[in-house]
């Protein structure tokens, strides 16, 4: 079973694998989230809303739909 962004901990690193939804694939790579790129997980917002994490020096926010997508190795 792969993890995904949802399974990380505050603070923990993670690298893309794979994207599993093709609806969403345009839309996750022109975040800047390719295969083989460094995400940590930052915070999540209050009442289950986004999940912030850091890519490239940047803090991008994703929503959970989104985040169960991409998967870690």
């Amino acid at each position: 079973m792969s993890k995904s962004i949802l399974d990380l901990k505050i603070g923990e690193v993670g690298f893309i694998k794979a994207l599993s939804e093709e609806e969403l694939t345009s839309k996750i790579l022109s975040l800047g989230l390719l295969p083989n790129t460094r995400v940590q997980y930052v915070r999540r917002a209050p009442f289950g809303g986004a999940l912030y994490i850091k890519v490239n020096d940047h803090v991008i926010g994703i929503r959970p739909e989104e985040a169960i997508q991409i998967k870690l190795t």
